[in-house]
């Protein structure tokens, strides 16, 4: 491993500190990430470069989240079609016919009692 002093000994002749001080160093990065990038083109690892697993992995990202949001759309639609049951219950068999009439249960004492109802006065 090299030594702090041959690290500094070899920064301090690179050419430019009077006039660019720090950012001496610029171009030599601005190249070093250009030849980076030229790899990740060009260069196939196996079948594939890395912006074909870049995307693969988007694409595959992509789909799983198209997935999720269908299974919520549905999980949502299921829950919107149990409540819009007179009293929740999906198997009672009885449509409500607007909001009022879903918590009618609520307000009404003389609500109609549906068979095989576990609710009490609903």
């Amino acid at each position: 491993m090299f030594s702090r002093a041959q690290v500094r000994r070899v920064l301090q002749r690179v050419p430019g500190k009077q006039r660019l001080g720090v950012y001496r160093f610029l171009p030599f990065f601005f190249v070093l990430g250009g030849t980076m990038e030229w790899i990740m083109i060009k260069v196939r690892v196996g079948q594939e470069t890395f912006y074909d697993v870049y995307r693969r992995k988007a694409s595959e990202r992509q789909y799983q989240r198209r997935l999720e949001d269908a299974s919520e759309t549905e999980l949502q639609q299921s829950i919107n079609t149990r409540a819009s049951h007179c009293c929740g219950l999906s198997h009672c068999g009885a449509q409500a016919l607007d909001a009022q009439s879903q918590r009618s249960w609520l307000t009404d004492p003389a609500a109609p009692r549906h068979v095989g109802s576990s609710r009490i006065g609903a």
